[in-house]
Order: structure tokens, then sequence, then C-alpha cells
């Protein structure tokens, strides 16, 4: 795994490089796992729950960050990205409104 992949979701398994990942990655990717089975079991609410996250006014920095890096993904898959950004900053205790603003460059 080239060693600026911190970790990834593929058939329903997290794959997380060991030597550069943080609780923030595991949080990251386990949130897509959670997200997935929301998804499948309730397309409706996994939508709204993860648009309501993405289309946030204080997320708009982290959401263009995302963008760049993943320039072909899917609105709604975007804002998953987003949801789960936000979800592994806030779970692994670093300062929420910093990230949100910019002043922590880490979005994955």
């Amino acid at each position: 795994m080239p060693s600026d992949v911190h970790g990834f979701v593929r058939g329903g398994e997290i794959y997380i490089n060991s030597s550069t990942a943080t609780d923030e990655d595991f949080i990251h990717e386990y949130t897509h796992l959670m997200l997935g089975v929301l998804k499948a079991r309730n397309y409706d609410n996994y939508y709204e729950l993860v648009n309501i996250v993405g289309n946030l006014k204080e997320c708009e920095y982290l959401k263009k960050s995302i963008k760049k890096a993943y320039p072909n993904l899917a609105d709604v898959d975007l804002n998953e990205e987003v949801f789960a950004a936000v979800l592994g900053k806030h779970l692994s205790g670093h300062d929420f409104g910093a990230f949100l603003n910019g002043e922590l460059k880490s979005a994955k």
C-alpha cells in the first residue's frame, strides 16, 4: 500500500496501512462500513444523513479538499467522504473547528 494511503474499504473489509494509520483512520474506514449497511437497508436515510453533513456550510473547505483529491466522486460519495472525515476527526479527539476551517490540512 502506498505510504500516502492510510486505509480503504474493499469488498466489505477494511485495509489499513499499519505503518501510517491513526485512530482517526480506523474510525474513518469503519464509518464507511456502517454507512454501507445503512445504504443497503435504507437508502433514503443514508442519502439524507450524508447530504446533511456534506452540505453544511462549515464543511465547504473540507469538501473542496476531498473533491480535489478525488475529482471523479459522485456528489453522494463525496458527501460520504465528508461525513467519514468529520466523524473520524471528531471521535479521535481532534480540534473539530480547526479541521473544518482548513487549519488541519490532512483531509483523507
